[in-house]
């Protein structure tokens, strides 16, 4: 969540705006993972692939083989996200 403070002043229980935030890479990967947790493993890894050769790596292919294998992958793709956006400052994935 992202807070302003109202008229500059912090400490207050107003605040300007309240907007959460999340990026909508974040989403896809919960998606995946949502997906290949309720069952449908093939569903959760096109998703992944999907996102992945669209924007990062048109040869990645996900080698999981079951809803755990899947949900281990969405959280590296996340570390990895965030390690990129650090080093160059990046909203593109």
């Amino acid at each position: 969540m992202k807070f302003g403070a109202y008229q500059n002043k912090y400490g207050n229980e107003t605040n300007a705006c309240d907007v959460p935030l999340m990026r909508v890479e974040e989403m896809i990967l919960i998606q995946a993972e949502g997906k290949a947790m309720s069952g449908d493993v093939a569903g959760g890894k096109k998703i992944l692939e999907d996102f992945v050769r669209t924007y990062r790596d048109p040869d990645y292919t996900c080698n999981a083989t079951t809803a755990e294998g899947v949900q281990e992958t969405t959280p590296a793709m996340l570390r990895r996200q965030k390690a990129y956006r650090k080093l160059y400052g990046s909203s593109v994935v």
